[in-house]
């Protein structure tokens, strides 16, 4: 019945900015060996955070329930040991020292766009001046060109007359629509992971990115909440873990080519330091306050019980993208997300949008 619900949830038409295709759970593409003499030097890492990290895993060993590693599951496969790599150490040793000195992550963030930058400042007004955003855009060729091509797609330009002209395609999408899609075309670049071993990862944080998004602007709405800082929220929320994967790319480069990332401790780890990242990353972004807020509380959401009202959206919302994932790749079961349900306490309106037919759009 569990399994009906879902696909009821999920059931609408999924936006051409969603590749479809990919959902499946693909095996990793095997890793080709480079040269010992070819790898580059890893960076040194002094015994203290040595002894820190030593800490840090005994104490996760004690404490790990196992369920945070689900979605790491998802995204890079089922091959969970208790032995904790070299290469797993030095990833937790590097993004330790992210947090320690967060300047130091300043080269790995890309740049916002000034259209992106802009449209966050507005996002803290009451009221969106589109034709003032719109002369914005304008002067950003690739965002430009990114909207004229949503224009042309079937959801907003059924009749199949070509849209050209930037302020056409302004009038077509209208102010959510033009706001909507600059944030995914940034967020969709940012989540492009090269790297052939990690190809489908970037993939998986992008679906449940924009799966997030929308839940958490339907979630928002059903409780007169800011609909639009909602979508921004959802779709930023799992910015940190792209950084973690940066770091990953990095620690194979250096790493023998058998290394393999399998430890339970080590999915637990990486996800609460990711969380802890996305709050660096938003605010170094200079993201409005309810968006770094709502971000924290669900870095926070297994210690604390109170939460801003955005804060309480994402947190519901990121709980049923992931589930529905996991469960999408056969990782766990319906009797599982039940109890995970029942552990949560779901409010009442969000048990009734899992069971709705079908979300406004």
């Amino acid at each position: 019945m569990l399994g009906k619900l879902l696909d009821k949830l999920f059931g609408r038409a999924v936006p051409q900015h969603a590749p479809v295709a990919d959902r499946r759970v693909a095996s990793p593409a095997p890793v080709i060996p480079v040269p010992v003499a070819e790898r580059e030097k890893a960076p040194g890492h002094d015994e203290a955070a040595r002894d820190a990290l030593k800490a840090e895993i005994k104490y996760s060993e004690m404490t790990g329930s196992g369920a945070e590693q689900l979605f790491y599951d998802y995204l890079l496969g089922v091959q969970n040991t208790d032995r904790i790599s070299e290469l797993e150490h030095e990833i937790l040793l590097s993004t330790n020292a992210l947090l320690d000195k967060p300047e130091s992550m300043l080269d790995r963030l890309p740049k916002l766009p000034h259209s992106v930058s802009k449209l966050l400042a507005m996002l803290d007004t009451d009221d969106f001046d589109l034709p003032a955003f719109c002369a914005v855009v304008a002067k950003d060729p690739a965002i430009a060109a990114q909207l004229i091509s949503v224009a042309n797609s079937a959801q907003y330009n059924p009749g199949g007359d070509e849209i050209t002209d930037i302020k056409r395609a302004f009038s077509l999408l209208g102010s959510q629509g033009v706001k909507q899609h600059v944030l995914l075309g940034f967020v969709k670049n940012v989540s492009n992971i090269s790297h052939v071993y990690f190809k489908t990862f970037g993939e998986k944080i992008w679906i449940h990115s924009d799966e997030t998004a929308h839940v958490c602007r339907d979630l928002a709405r059903l409780r007169g909440l800011d609909a639009d800082a909602a979508f921004l929220i959802g779709l930023v929320h799992d910015i940190g873990k792209i950084v973690i994967f940066k770091l990953i790319v990095d620690a194979f480069r250096r790493s023998n080519p058998d290394e393999k990332l399998g430890s339970s401790v080590v999915k637990q780890l990486l996800h609460q330091k990711s969380m802890q990242l996305s709050v660096l990353v938003a605010t170094h972004w200079r993201m409005p306050d309810v968006v770094i807020a709502a971000i924290r509380d669900l870095a926070r959401s297994e210690r604390h019980s109170t939460f801003s009202p955005l804060g309480e959206v994402l947190i519901n919302a990121n709980f049923i993208s992931e589930w529905r994932l996991v469960l999408e790749a056969g990782l766990s079961s319906e009797q599982a997300f039940e109890r995970a349900i029942m552990r949560m306490q779901l409010a009442d309106d969000v048990r009734s949008y899992i069971a709705a037919p079908e979300q406004p759009a």
